[in-house]
């Protein structure tokens, strides 16, 4: 059963493409599986919440992430016949912007700790895989004693594996951008650009592993007793 969830967990990394669209915006050579990535943006549209880096920030000007809530309970409740899997996308995907773009993560109010709980919880158990955001979640969890000892656990697995997949996938990327430099010169500048990014994202997930090995790990038994 164990074998079972990290294989769902290698097949979420391949399938999730947005969240590596926003962690590096510029690069192309990511090539994410297009019809997801339209097919996660088109949901968050019907909801009518943004999807560009622009329209977050000027979405900002006029609305908080409390409005981004009640129009995704609203979209939800509207599209109660959503697959399994585009309801695991979207509510990866706006727990995702609620936390970190919409700047729940850093609220100073204690009201807002229960808000965090539960979309923290629900950006990891619909396969969340911004390494930074399942961190901070996970730290800000630990640090007002919003999960059990069992969901910590199992949280700090889950932010490693994808940790450790990400830096695989992200060095196997740039191996791959000097193998097409030298068959394609006139790529370079683009290649470097992407992998001055990659190389950004590689640090940051280095500074992050150390700080990770100071925390318990416990394997979840099953994908539904994740997080539980």
């Amino acid at each position: 059963m164990k074998n079972l969830f990290f294989s769902l967990l290698v097949l979420l990394i391949s399938s999730c493409s947005i969240n590596d669209k926003s962690e590096i915006i510029n690069s192309k050579s990511l090539s994410p599986e297009i019809g997801i990535s339209n097919r996660i943006s088109s949901l968050l549209q019907n909801s009518g919440l943004p999807t560009s880096t622009f329209e977050k920030k000027e979405w900002l000007k006029n609305h908080t992430w409390a409005d981004a809530e009640k129009m995704s309970y609203t979209f939800k409740v509207k599209e109660k016949n959503l697959s399994a899997s585009d309801l695991d996308m979207y509510n990866s995907e706006v727990s995702r912007l609620i936390l970190s773009d919409f700047n729940l993560l850093n609220s100073q109010n204690k009201s807002d700790l229960d808000k965090i709980n539960s979309y923290g919880a629900l950006y990891f158990k619909s396969g969340g895989n911004d390494v930074k955001v399942l961190f901070q979640v996970l730290k800000k969890a630990k640090q007002h004693n919003l999960w059990n000892e069992k969901k910590i656990n199992e949280a700090t697995w889950y932010t490693n594996k994808m940790l450790d997949l990400k830096v695989e996938k992200y060095n196997k990327l740039l191996d791959m951008h000097q193998e097409t430099i030298k068959e394609k010169p006139y790529l370079k500048k683009l290649l470097e650009a992407d992998d001055a990014g990659l190389k950004l994202l590689l640090k940051d997930y280095k500074a992050i592993k150390p700080e990770l090995s100071n925390f318990k790990v416990q394997e979840p038994l099953s994908k539904d007793d994740f997080m539980k």
